[in-house]
């Protein structure tokens, strides 16, 4: 069922207002075509922004742990030196 431009601001309106995030970008998806151009380009902007930080921030989890297991194995190696001698 399509929405009126103004029913679509209402309802975008009571869910920021009840801060649903999830329930805002389930509506937002489901009525894109309803909106205007500039909140499309908006949202999937948005979304694409978002999508690249949670990449960026995997990314920077992935590098972290690499560095800890070479500085675990640093120092296991050192370690068996020292205990060498």
């Amino acid at each position: 069922m399509e929405m009126t431009p103004e029913q679509l601001r209402q309802e975008i309106d009571r869910l920021v207002q009840a801060g649903d995030e999830a329930a805002l970008e389930k509506f937002v998806r489901e009525h894109i075509a309803e909106l205007p151009e500039e909140a499309q380009e908006k949202f999937l902007l948005a979304t694409y922004q978002e999508a690249l930080e949670e990449k960026l921030a995997a990314n920077d989890i992935a590098t972290l742990q690499e560095q800890g297991i070479a500085a675990l194995e640093q120092i296991e190696a050192i370690r068996a030196e020292a205990q060498k001698e």
